[in-house]
């Protein structure tokens, strides 16, 4: 979930701007904010967002599969 200043992973984790800024992972941060915000700006109902964002998780997925995390 983003807003336009804060990225929340769960309720104990959430990025500002600064935060992010901070982070080894600024640009992740960056795309993932912005990925966020298009979800809303397009009104996807939770389904659709649910689904979107399974696609995304399994993008990220080796494609040796997770066997290679596992050494």
């Amino acid at each position: 979930h983003a807003s336009s200043q804060f990225l929340y992973f769960a309720p104990d984790l959430i990025f500002n701007e600064e935060r992010m800024r901070q982070s080894a992972m600024y640009d992740l941060c960056q795309g993932m904010q912005q990925i966020s915000l298009e979800f809303s700006r397009l009104q996807l109902t939770f389904e659709e967002y649910t689904l979107m964002k399974v696609l995304l998780l399994l993008s990220t997925v080796p494609k040796d599969g997770l066997k290679c995390q596992a050494a």
